[in-house]
């Protein structure tokens, strides 16, 4: 029986899901997202062109548990039984000022819970992708009292590298999102001057930075109320 308004039927362990076309919230190369409550949707396409979660990978995913890097946490099924995607936290996304403005010692927790992320993956031979698409108009991080990630689309599985070499590998793609997402774009919205543009050339290039890791950097140097004001120091030199 046809479901007015319903634009998919798709099922879960919780039983029969109707996404509505209200429930729509984006689409990308791999999957169209619904959103449900605190639940988002991955419902793959057809046809596709690019690496995706298969149902074995989804399956090993789902059974860590992480708190920040959000992994898939139901399989959705077609009606008929064949696998189509799955489902993960929605995290609503408050703004790069949100991430800004949290207190220090708030802020410091927040790291420490996306390194223990990054270590449990690692454990695993679980490498991260996609935390910075090609694509500038596609963020797959939500600002949200801490930095969330969510539908990288494919992790990758490598049992060449160390537990070690993988957790280095996956803290430093968060590095790169704080750097390029958080720093880069708040230090731009500063001022384009000369001087600005020198002093994250400066930034980028510490060898101290480049050595511990941002994350570890960053609770080392910082003595200001909030992430913002730390940049404004190091950026305008204040």
């Amino acid at each position: 029986m046809e479901v007015c308004g319903v634009v998919r039927t798709i099922r879960t362990e919780r039983g029969i899901i109707h996404l509505y076309s209200y429930d729509f919230i984006g689409k990308g190369t791999e999957a169209t997202v619904y959103r449900k409550g605190n639940t988002a949707y991955k419902c793959y396409h057809p046809f596709f062109y690019t690496d995706r979660l298969s149902l074995e990978e989804v399956q090993k995913l789902r059974k860590l548990s992480t708190s920040r890097i959000l992994l898939p946490q139901e399989i959705l099924w077609s009606l008929t039984g064949k696998f189509k995607g799955y489902t993960t936290k929605y995290v609503e996304d408050y703004g790069i000022e949100n991430i800004l403005q949290l207190p220090t010692d708030f802020l410091i927790d927040e790291f420490h819970r996306l390194k223990q992320d990054c270590t449990i993956l690692g454990e695993q031979s679980v490498l991260v992708a996609d935390f910075l698409p090609g694509n500038s108009d596609v963020h797959n991080y939500s600002f949200h009292d801490g930095v969330y990630f969510f539908d990288p689309g494919k992790f990758r599985y490598d049992t060449s590298f160390s537990s070690s070499e993988i957790i280095a590998y996956n803290s430093s793609m968060v590095d790169d999102v704080i750097y390029h997402g958080i720093i880069m774009k708040y230090g731009n919205f500063l001022g384009s001057s000369p001087q600005v543009a020198e002093a994250m050339k400066e930034w980028s290039c510490d060898t101290t930075y480049t050595s511990v890791g941002l994350m570890d950097y960053i609770e080392s140097d910082i003595h200001e109320k909030n992430l913002g004001e730390y940049i404004k120091r190091k950026v305008l030199k204040k």
